[in-house]
């Protein structure tokens, strides 16, 4: 819970034409993370935290997650623990610089992730068509088994 006068973190928003440098994030929180151990490591601070089992799913090693608004890359992933790495900078200019062994934090999930889920969920239900029609489209991929891939294609008429 924000208390007022509490620090938060906040990002401003990419304009429209602005370069995409960074992780897609919208400011949603999906759950709450945990932080389970925190370690230095060279100049950063290797930490290693618990997602909801839910949302364990979308953790991909070099993948980005938000952890209270701060967009950061995934380095491990071991089922429902992952963990990031804060460096001196990060920790200088966000809230993460005070984290402690059981804090809990704020989580968004990698976009992207959420997306090729969707998408792979529409393949995996049978969806071979591009657009609509008897299959789900007019035409069929090459890889239609049930019309031998030529399902929607014109068979060339004799003339006659």
């Amino acid at each position: 819970m924000v208390t007022p006068g509490a620090a938060v973190n906040l990002e401003a928003a990419l304009r429209a034409g602005d370069p995409l440098g960074g992780h897609l994030m919208s400011g949603h929180v999906d759950g709450i993370a945990e932080v389970l151990e925190l370690e230095p490591d060279a100049r950063s601070l290797r930490v290693r935290l618990r997602a909801p089992a839910k949302l364990a799913r979308y953790l991909a090693s070099k993948g980005s997650v938000a952890l209270d608004g701060v967009s950061l890359t995934v380095n491990e992933v071991a089922g429902a623990d992952f963990e990031v790495n804060l460096v001196p900078h990060t920790r200088e200019v966000t809230t993460l610089g005070s984290l402690r062994k059981g804090q809990k934090l704020n989580l968004e999930i990698d976009q992207v992730a959420r997306y090729v889920e969707r998408l792979l969920g529409e393949r995996g239900r049978g969806a071979v068509m591009s657009r609509t029609g008897p299959h789900g489209g007019p035409h069929c991929r090459p890889a239609c088994r049930a019309h031998g891939g030529r399902h929607g294609r014109r068979e060339p008429r004799e003339r006659g």
